[in-house]
């Protein structure tokens, strides 16, 4: 998982990042609220979280920069007009923030004080699983269904085994069904606890001996590449159709 840390110039981010990284985000961070918006769109990340800005009477104080007045408010506004559609979560920090002014300009969460960090972890973990439907354990993409909590693959009643790594991809890509999924966001998705990524390749070995799997058990054609960019689950009604043919 990816989360994108926006925090304005000159705030300590240890405790924070720290907690986060323990609940398995790898963390990007600018120290720029305006540069928000550009910086997520060419990136992809499963969460975005702006760290409120002190205000003029808080000890302390970022240092004085090119957009270190951009408000929390006006980042969210910008990342929402950039057509970005990540959750957004924004934590109070020094200062507290507005919950209802930042939900209404597009916040999925608003945390302040006394959160405590690892709190502040569980909700963008909560706000992660929302976004791409964790919070149903069971999946179903045409003939193929797939059980978060028991850890099980069926394609038209037939039980498909996975290793780990198998059944994390093709869980990816059944939350983004219909939607190329790139493999660098596959690698982040995979080895986010460890130091370095393996190589991109890695992901064209585990894709290969799904389609195997998949097609062993009757489904041919389920798993598409995009030259170049990664590789997409057709949509139910095109799975359906592959798999019948």
């Amino acid at each position: 998982m990816r989360a994108l840390l926006a925090l304005p110039h000159g705030l300590h981010a240890r405790p924070l990042r720290t907690a986060l990284e323990q609940a398995g985000f790898v963390i990007a961070m600018i120290d720029d609220l305006s540069d928000v918006a550009s910086f997520a769109r060419h990136e992809e990340f499963n969460v975005i979280i702006l760290v409120n800005p002190p205000t003029p009477n808080d000890t302390a104080k970022p240092t004085p920069r090119t957009g270190a007045g951009t408000s929390t408010a006006t980042a969210l506004r910008a990342i929402r007009a950039a057509g970005i559609t990540a959750p957004v979560i924004a934590y109070g920090g020094i200062a507290a923030l507005d919950p209802i002014a930042l939900l209404r300009a597009g916040a999925d969460d608003v945390a302040n004080a006394p959160c405590t960090m690892e709190e502040f972890a569980e909700r963008c973990l909560a706000l992660v699983r929302r976004a791409h439907g964790f919070v149903r354990p069971e999946l179903t993409v045409g003939a193929l269904t797939l059980n978060a909590d028991a850890h099980e693959v069926r394609l038209g009643g037939q039980t498909v085994r996975l290793t780990a790594r198998e059944f994390a991809v093709l869980r990816l890509l059944v939350l983004r069904r219909g939607a190329v999924v790139r493999k660098q966001t596959m690698l982040s998705h995979l080895y986010a606890q460890d130091s370095e990524e393996p190589d991109g390749k890695i992901i064209d070995v585990f894709v290969c001996k799904l389609r195997r799997k998949l097609a062993e058990a009757g489904g041919r054609d389920v798993i598409s590449t995009v030259w170049g960019v990664g590789y997409r689950l057709d949509a139910p009604a095109e799975a359906t159709a592959a798999l019948a043919s």
